[in-house]
């Protein structure tokens, strides 16, 4: 699954960043229905980001809210495979993975945002030929 998710984020984010670069970088004799093309492009692959982002983070919230419920389980129902859960969750964080160097939670969709608010800054600068 890791290199799936680590696939996914890289393909959606650097498309984001193209197509938001196309459609802040100032052109002239552009037609109506290319610049409604890149304005649906680009708020379709933010969607798809976002819906992404936010499906695998929920599988960090619910492994979160699964563990205050295992604490509070009765102790008539508490069992060894209950502990044994128990253990595993308090000492492995359950998120997905881009294959380790990430774990999609809502601070790495926050860090994430911000790192293509940057991106697209440097590259408008970039593109330009605004002097650094």
């Amino acid at each position: 699954m890791g290199p799936l998710v680590l696939q996914s984020y890289i393909t959606n984010l650097f498309f984001t960043l193209v197509q938001l670069y196309l459609g802040l970088r100032p052109r002239y004799g552009e037609m109506v229905l290319e610049r409604l093309y890149i304005t649906w492009s680009f708020l379709h692959l933010l969607a798809r980001l976002l819906l992404v982002s936010f499906s695998c983070s929920a599988v960090h919230e619910v492994a979160q809210h699964s563990q205050i419920h295992l604490t509070a389980l009765p102790t008539e129902r508490y069992s060894v495979e209950v502990w044994r859960l128990q253990e595993q969750m308090q000492q492995h964080e359950m998120a997905l993975s881009g294959l380790g160097f990430f774990l999609v939670n809502k601070s790495f969709i926050l860090a994430t945002t911000g790192a293509l608010v940057t991106y697209e800054v440097i590259l408008l600068q970039i593109g330009n030929g605004a002097p650094t």
